[in-house]
């Protein structure tokens, strides 16, 4: 996963389907620290962003373990054949964590923020837009590996 550019792995073609209407932008530093890896960032101006990361240095079982005591939803699930883990928070915006186990020590993180106050109260929506934005990233992501 080391030199892949994030901001590429939700394509132009594939955007408009995410509602994205803003070119990609790295913004400064690596993205989550936790998650390690440089981060793209993609915004709807309509109700928020997606984030792209891939780290080399993390797992979806590392994420389970850092988040079990912080009172947030991680449901374990598989994208693309892959397992991964989807985590929602309602704190001031709607948040949704995305993370897609690639190969030992890989992950594809995919955060969400949705400022639609409906989002806030029910996280099914941001995250089936951050499972939808992992589809597309993942695809891209094997499409690249070939």
């Amino acid at each position: 996963m080391a030199g892949i550019d994030p901001c590429v792995l939700l394509p132009a073609g594939q955007r408009a389907s995410l509602e994205i209407d803003q070119p990609p932008v790295r913004p400064a530093g690596s993205g989550d620290p936790l998650i390690g890896g440089p981060l793209c960032s993609f915004s709807v101006a309509a109700w928020g962003a997606y984030g792209v990361q891939v780290s080399s240095t993390f797992t979806v079982a590392a994420w389970i373990e850092k988040t079990r005591n912080q009172a947030q939803d991680n449901r374990v699930t598989t994208i693309g054949g892959y397992a991964a883990v989807v985590t929602y928070t309602a704190r001031e915006s709607g948040g949704c964590f995305l993370l897609v186990d690639l190969a030992a020590n890989s992950v594809l993180y995919v955060p969400v923020s949705d400022r639609r106050d409906y989002v806030v109260q029910d996280g099914k929506v941001v995250c089936a837009n951050a499972e939808k934005a992992a589809g597309v990233a993942l695809t891209t992501l094997q499409a690249l590996q070939k």
